[in-house]
């Protein structure tokens, strides 16, 4: 009769293991998945985000012109940073994200806040800047000077040249514009003019906003490297694992 009963009691126990092991394998098959989700559709698609974000922080030799632009972009009525988002490429992992990696959810959420608040005035500082720039004496006798027969970018890159100058740019981020200028006299003027401009409050404002929007999206990319590298097991709970 014992023997009977342990039977029956050994094969309650097996069947018991049985079921916890394969509900275990399943929440760790579902875990996984979820996670390899994440790392695709969710932090892969950010980490582009960001780093065309950060792109929009800093300027090259094709993102300047003359005032006038600037101030158009300011006085559109529809404008890009106003409806900013991290969404990656599935909205549902992104709002899931705080369940597992809570600090780098808070983080982007905080990128998006200073984005919104930020980029106009980064713009506003640009079109200041550049306006002081263009009714200075000696820009509009490097304007002339600089005049070439063309109708193309070179237009600009009187504007360009100072304008990087005054911002703190060292040559290497304007090089065509650098070399184009090179072979002539107009290039210590620019360093002139730019100089004269690079303690004012909008060129000051300009480093600043592009010091502190870099710190948060390298903070962010740094952070999704090392989940997409180095985690391999998923924490937290949520309500799909």
């Amino acid at each position: 009769m014992s023997m009977f009963l342990g039977t029956i009691l050994g094969g309650l126990i097996s069947g018991f293991i049985g079921i916890f092991l394969d509900e275990w394998r399943r929440r760790n098959e579902a875990r996984e998945k979820h996670f390899q989700d994440i790392k695709e559709h969710c932090l892969k698609p950010i980490r582009e985000e960001l780093l065309n974000l950060r792109s929009s922080f800093e300027f090259s030799e094709d993102k300047i012109r003359g005032p006038s632009y600037f101030e158009q972009l300011l006085k559109d009525d529809i404008h890009w940073w106003d409806y900013f988002s991290l969404r990656g490429e599935d909205e549902v992992l992104l709002d899931d994200l705080v369940n597992h990696f809570e600090k780098l959810a808070s983080k982007l959420k905080e990128v998006e806040e200073k984005v919104k608040s930020s980029y106009p005035v980064y713009l506003k500082a640009t079109y200041k800047l550049l306006k002081m720039i263009d009714v200075d004496p000696d820009f509009n006798k490097l304007k002339k000077a600089a005049k070439r027969p063309t109708m193309d970018r070179s237009l600009y890159y009187p504007y360009v040249a100072v304008f990087m100058v005054a911002i703190g740019y060292d040559k290497g981020r304007w090089p065509n514009v650098y070399k184009w200028f090179k072979s002539s006299k107009e290039l210590d003027v620019i360093y002139e003019i730019g100089r004269r401009y690079s303690e004012s409050d909008e060129a000051e404002r300009i480093r600043s906003i592009e010091k502190d929007i870099h710190k948060h999206t390298d903070w962010c990319i740094r952070r999704i490297d090392e989940i997409l590298r180095q985690q391999t097991k998923l924490k937290g709970k949520c309500k799909y694992i």
